[in-house]
């Protein structure tokens, strides 16, 4: 089953509920994470590239350079 979830939908932007029941995560109220800042004006890419490892922001590599 999970092999057909990943042909079927983008994690990143899609669940793939399997019941009925599961759908109620989707409406559920959470309370807001904190805020990071990465300050990329005086410390340049290299604050980028960290974040992306500290954040786990998955940002591609080659996105990152351009």
């Amino acid at each position: 089953m999970k092999k057909i979830e990943l042909g079927i939908s983008d994690r990143m932007v899609e669940s793939v509920l399997c019941n009925m029941s599961d759908a109620k995560q989707l409406f559920a109220e959470h309370s807001p994470g904190s805020i990071d800042y990465v300050d990329i004006l005086n410390q340049g890419s290299e604050a980028l590239f960290d974040a992306n490892l500290t954040l786990v922001l998955r940002l591609l590599q080659m996105k990152l350079i351009t």
